[in-house]
């Protein structure tokens, strides 16, 4: 689907892990105990700017983690570039990024580093699609490549299929679709993760 240029953005990012049971070393079952809970937060605003072939963007980010009653929180940037060559009929691009420059988040006396990680991309469009692989170099991390495409019908619908070469559970392929009304659309993805269960991601964007 085409999309128009936006030079800048915001992003909310909120993902819940559900109630766990609350346990201690004296009773390791939890009984008599309540639930606590995990959640992780992450609001985002970034700008880029074109020139000619080369486009520039960054982004800052604030990020929290919550623990139970434990609470982290940290800031970082992300640092990004794209060398296009449509505009040489040329249906090809080349990214790259840096992902999470910034501070470390503090657990009570504890201090966690954020995940840094070096990504870079290509992607080749064709009349009706487009087609993308990946590799993710993180600091502290095996490398890991990534590949997908997406076929457009109607110039309305989106169906998507990709591989997530993480090695987490599951066969590491994923599937979703998307649908664009006007400046709206709305895109959903479903990933497996094997024994772990399945999980379903929904979004709706707005383009101007």
């Amino acid at each position: 689907m085409s999309r128009p240029l936006c030079p800048s953005g915001f992003m909310f990012n909120t993902v819940g892990y559900g109630k766990i049971q609350r346990t201690t070393l004296s009773n390791p079952r939890g009984t008599g105990l309540d639930d606590s809970g995990i959640r992780d937060w992450a609001v985002s605003s970034g700008y880029g700017k074109s020139y000619g072939l080369i486009s520039l963007g960054i982004a800052g980010k604030y990020i929290r983690e919550e623990i139970d009653d434990y609470k982290a929180q940290s800031l970082a940037i992300d640092l990004g570039a794209l060398l296009d060559f449509g505009s040489k009929n040329v249906p090809l691009s080349l990214g790259f990024a840096v992902q999470n420059l910034g501070t470390r988040a503090k657990f009570q006396s504890s201090y966690e580093e954020l995940p840094v990680n070096i990504k870079t991309g290509l992607s080749y469009r064709f009349s009706s699609g487009l087609l993308v692989v990946d590799a993710n170099l993180p600091k502290n991390g095996s490398a890991t490549v990534h590949a997908g495409g997406e076929y457009v019908a109607f110039e309305k619908l989106a169906l998507r299929l990709g591989y997530n070469g993480r090695g987490e559970p599951g066969s590491g392929l994923t599937a979703g679709g998307g649908v664009k009304i006007n400046r709206f659309s709305v895109d959903y993805a479903f990933i497996s993760f094997g024994t772990l269960g399945d999980s379903h991601k929904i979004s709706l964007s707005c383009y101007w």
